[in-house]
């Protein structure tokens, strides 16, 4: 036990490495590198809104001029790491069209090839937890890295959100 709990002691003479800030309000760090975010609301909130705002932050480069994150600080992906939206409720006609307003949001006309969008409401819902995971394991060789991995309509890769053990385990299972 002593051994296993060496690697996860913390000390004062072995500063951890400060995880990278990827969204931010104000002086705030909400989410960043390795941690998990959760966004909750009820429908029709305005949550595939909001995250269209996160998503455009990522697109932003040098010469680009700032534009609309709704008030939220962005990372932009300057190293060209997978940016990668998997949406488990809305038809890929609604998802298309929140593409073309994060495209419009962050002033482009087209998406970074980095940037990747899957409508998953026609899968399975045994199969989409596996494709997410398996797609992110590709997606992180082929692109160097992930900046940014957003699951919309999260509570659709389980079977009952209530169900504790299966919450728990799919968290466990993309940490």
């Amino acid at each position: 036990t002593m051994s296993l709990l060496q690697s996860f002691e913390v000390r004062l003479d072995r500063q951890p490495r400060k995880p990278e800030r990827i969204v931010g309000i104000e002086d705030i760090t909400i989410g960043s590198t390795g941690n998990i975010l959760a966004l909750t609301g009820p429908e029709g909130s305005g949550k595939s809104h909001y995250i269209g705002g996160l998503l455009a932050g990522t697109l932003a480069t040098d010469d680009q001029p700032e534009f609309d994150t709704l008030g939220t600080e962005i990372a932009p992906n300057t190293a060209g790491h997978a940016v990668l939206l998997y949406d488990t409720e809305q038809s890929d006609a609604q998802l298309y069209r929140n593409l073309e307003l994060i495209a419009r949001r962050a002033q482009c006309r087209s998406l970074a090839p980095w940037f990747k969008a899957y409508a998953l409401v026609g899968m399975e819902r045994k199969d989409r937890l596996q494709s997410i995971l398996q797609s992110m394991d590709r997606l992180y060789y082929e692109h160097g890295g992930i900046h940014l991995v957003v699951i919309d309509g999260i509570a659709d890769l389980v079977d009952g959100v209530n169900d504790e053990e299966r919450a728990v385990g799919l968290i466990d299972e993309l940490y």
